[in-house]
Formats: structure tokens, C-alpha cells, sequence
């Protein structure tokens, strides 16, 4: 169940911004929930020597041992724990990418030999860390939202902050930028030369639709909500927009994403057949369970 409360007050305090709703599609990439037990055996400890440097003058600040946890197992693991951050009691989920899957040379075993040759730091994303908050976990999906701790999405890169409690995991700031989240689903499902719409409509939000997370979807209320339906067999869920008129059957405008600004949001979409409208009908409904009706 979605804890409503604790998330506005993470997005008060501006840890979070509750608009922005990512979500991991279990079992992609063999994603698996772990025990906090089974977890930690499949972490291996490792050590080389590292040097540090000035990001500016690239003189050296530290040079010594340093130690590692990596993963050793192909599947993605997913860690839920609740942590004490910031004064509150947060559902974090904790993961860590496996040595064996690609980086953008070879893959992380690879990069691992030239790290080590080169003296340089292990990424963050190969060590355990915090991804997120838990929204909420369902049978197909983990929701989930990025830390911000007050800062803008970046669309190019994303940072680590370090608790002071040393015996917690480093925290992935905006770990990728909600837009961009969306978008790699689409293009990642839905090749270029087979679209037939090659740029996105804009919603015209005249009417002054609320744009809400999907958990804060009612049918007496006039809303756009985004939610993952899928479209194609054999792929990844698209991110869906429904268009939701109180009295009436909510309409799917199409795949796409929204554009979050500081105090707005943009609505863009590519339309879909009918063929795939049905598939997607049919996998809200059971999901969401009201969009084949009226009130």
C-alpha cells in the first residue's frame, strides 16, 4: 500500500519530488527481491589501490587501499529496507549493477582490470547503493522515487550523496531524469522506422487537467495520470497517458512522457492503434480496475 502520507512530507521537505514516479519492471534484467540474507552472500569483497584527485587542479588528495563490495550474481538485485534519513523512517530499496552486465566498454569485469590498473575508484551504481524510495511493489513493477535532496532532475548525470552513519550505502541522486526514463522505454520498444507519428503531440491542458501520480487517481476527478501498459508482446511496458473526465470512460492518449518543471508539467504523446489501445485497456483495467466503466 502506498504510504501517501510520508511522501508528501518527503516532498515538503523536498527529498523527493512526488510527481516524478519511476518504476522497475521485475524480473527485466532478472530483477529479484532479495532478503537482507541472501542479499549480503552473494556480495563479494574486493581491494586495490586507489588514487584520488582535484577535480579541478588534478593534483592527487589521497592515494591508498581501498575496499569493495560487488555483485556476483548475473540477476538485479533489489534490497527493500527501511532506513533512518534525514530524521524520518524511509522505505529505501538498495541494489547494485552486476559485474557481468555491459558498461559502455565490455562489461564491468572488464572495466574492473583497467580500474585497478589505472588506480581508479569503483563506480557507485557497482557497489550497493540506495536507488530510491519505495512507492510501492506490485507483482509486476517496484514504484519508486529518486532522492533530489532540493536539486533540479539533471538529464546528463547523476551524483552520490554520502551518509555520515558510514555503515549505510551511499544514496544515487536523480539517478536519470524522469523524461529520459520514459523516453528509453519507447525507443527501447518501439523502433524509429516503425513509428508512424516521428514527433510527440503536446497535450493542450486548457481545460486545467491535474497531472497526478497514479495512486492519486480518482474517476470523480478530471486528471492525467501515466501508468506502464504494454503494447507489444515480448517487451517492456510503455508509459501510458490516461486522460481521466469524471462520468465518462478515461481515454489512453497514447505512449509518452511528461516534462517536469519546477512548479509545471507538459504532457507529450505519440497515439497507438487500436489493436494496441486494446492491450493496453485490458492491462489497466486489471491493474488500476476502473477504466472500463463509467461513475
Amino acid at each position: 500500500m502506498v504510504n501517501k502520507k510520508l511522501l508528501q512530507k518527503l516532498n515538503e521537505k523536498r527529498i523527493i519530488d512526488r510527481r516524478q514516479v519511476l518504476w522497475w519492471q521485475l524480473g527485466f534484467e532478472g530483477r529479484k527481491i532479495y532478503s537482507e540474507k541472501d542479499f549480503n552472500q552473494n556480495l563479494k569483497t574486493i581491494s586495490y589501490e586507489v588514487q584520488r584527485r582535484n577535480w579541478e587542479t588534478g593534483k592527487i588528495t589521497y592515494q591508498g587501499e581501498e575496499e569493495y563490495q560487488i555483485w556476483t550474481k548475473d540477476e538485479v538485485p533489489i534490497l527493500f529496507k527501511n532506513i533512518n534519513l534525514f530524521g524520518l523512517d524511509i522505505p529505501c530499496f538498495i541494489t547494485v549493477k552486476p559485474m557481468s552486465h555491459p558498461e559502455r566498454v565490455g562489461d564491468g569485469w572488464y572495466s574492473l582490470k583497467y580500474l585497478k590498473e589505472d588506480k581508479q575508484p569503483l563506480s557507485e551504481f557497482h557497489r550497493p547503493h540506495i536507488r530510491g524510495v519505495v512507492v510501492e511493489e506490485t507483482k509486476e513493477f517496484l514504484f519508486w522515487n529518486s532522492f533530489l535532496l532540493g536539486r533540479t532532475p539533471d538529464w546528463y548525470q547523476s551524483s552520490a550523496f554520502i551518509p555520515k552513519n558510514k555503515n549505510l550505502p551511499p544514496i544515487i541522486l536523480d539517478p536519470i531524469h524522469p523524461s529520459k526514463f520514459y523516453n528509453n522505454l519507447i525507443e527501447g520498444g518501439w523502433s524509429h522506422g516503425r513509428r508512424p507519428q516521428k514527433k510527440p503531440k503536446k497535450f493542450d491542458n486548457k481545460d486545467c487537467f491535474n497531472i497526478i501520480p497514479y495512486y492519486d487517481f480518482r474517476r470523480d476527478q478530471p486528471c492525467l495520470i501515466l501508468y506502464p501498459a504494454p503494447l507489444f508482446k515480448r517487451k517492456l511496458d510503455f508509459p501510458v497517458i490516461i486522460k481521466n473526465i469524471p462520468k465518462r470512460i478515461p481515454k489512453i492518449l497514447g505512449t509518452g512522457y511528461i516534462s517536469f518543471g519546477v512548479n509545471s508539467e507538459e504532457v507529450f504523446y505519440w497515439e497507438i492503434n487500436a489493436q494496441q489501445e486494446r492491450a493496453a485497456r485490458k492491462s489497466l483495467i486489471n491493474r488500476l480496475g476502473t477504466l472500463s466503466r463509467n461513475i
